[in-house]
């Protein structure tokens, strides 16, 4: 209980500080290639998603730093990020897209975890030349990086665990009663904004800053999607039930300093201007329990 605890307060303060993780997916290597390629890929359910892979070579060495710069998804060789044992698993084995999140976003929790594995590791690995096509080419899901950190976890922190289904709570995205209140809007990949957040659709979102110290985020050429996973990764899952297949130029604006409401968080991030309310439900979800798991050695 202590270790989610100090996880939530953590991933809390950061998020009223402006960080957002988990919005750029597995579609790095062809994301300069334009938005249309930012799709989910066709082998979802085809051989890469099936495929068992291993990193060819792979460094493990634990980390203790101030700043908080997370990298997800696979870079176009293998990968090379800095995240906690506990995020490494939830991306390794969890069905959703590979992100960190706040509290209980995500449909997966994981369970008897020791108070080391909240700390980070980095981890810089590299697949084999035959696998590099496949690895550039795995799609929004990332199959590939699932199987490979899953057998890296195995091999390196001896990791045994199993499964438990269970039934989680969600957030149900819905248009409210009087109408949704959002202009649709042509996405130009020449006109996104700079300095910002590639979102999974190919859109962008962006920080700005305020003299009140309040958290401003704008969306631009945003899906109800992209809202969804947003606001996902800060209490529960969000579905989006929406039904809006546009895309959207909106802001969202945090709470006030001193006001924020830490028991529900996603309410420190208000819809309601926008015509979109969040509702509760009910989803199949995972508890991955522990069984063992060790220190990696160093190298």
């Amino acid at each position: 209980m202590a270790n989610r605890d100090r996880r939530i307060e953590r991933n809390f303060i950061l998020k009223m500080l402006g960080v957002v993780f988990g919005l750029v997916f597995c579609a790095l290597p062809v994301v300069a290639q334009g938005s249309q390629s930012l799709q989910p890929s066709t082998t979802k359910n085809g051989a890469a998603a099936n495929r068992e892979i291993r990193f060819a070579v792979a460094s493990i060495r634990p980390v203790n730093e101030t700043h908080f710069a997370f990298k997800i998804g696979p870079t176009p060789n293998g990968f090379d990020s800095k995240l906690s044992v506990h995020d490494y698993i939830k991306i390794a084995y969890s069905n959703e897209k590979p992100r960190v999140t706040i509290g209980h976003g995500s449909a997966v929790e994981i369970q008897k975890l020791p108070d080391w594995a909240m700390n980070r590791y980095a981890i810089n690995a590299r697949v084999a030349d035959e696998d590099l096509t496949a690895w550039q080419n795995q799609g929004v899901e990332c199959p590939l990086l699932k199987s490979a950190l899953r057998n890296l976890l195995e091999d390196r922190f001896k990791l045994v665990l199993h499964e438990q289904k269970t039934e989680k709570p969600i957030y149900n995205l819905v248009v409210a009663k009087k109408g949704a209140k959002l202009k649709a809007t042509v996405f130009n990949a020449t006109n996104l904004p700079a300095g910002g957040i590639k979102l999974a659709s190919g859109g962008m979102m962006v920080h700005n800053p305020r003299n009140d110290g309040r958290t401003e985020w704008h969306f631009n050429y945003a899906t109800m999607d992209d809202l969804a996973g947003f606001l996902g990764g800060i209490e529960l899952p969000v579905h989006n039930l929406t039904n809006l297949s546009g895309r959207y130029d909106f802001v969202l604006l945090g709470p006030a300093e001193g006001a924020e409401d830490r028991e529900h968080p996603i309410n420190n991030w208000p819809i309601d201007h926008l015509g979109i309310e969040l509702k509760p439900g009910k989803t199949e979800g995972i508890n991955l329990v522990v069984d063992h798991i060790e220190k990696p050695s160093e190298n």
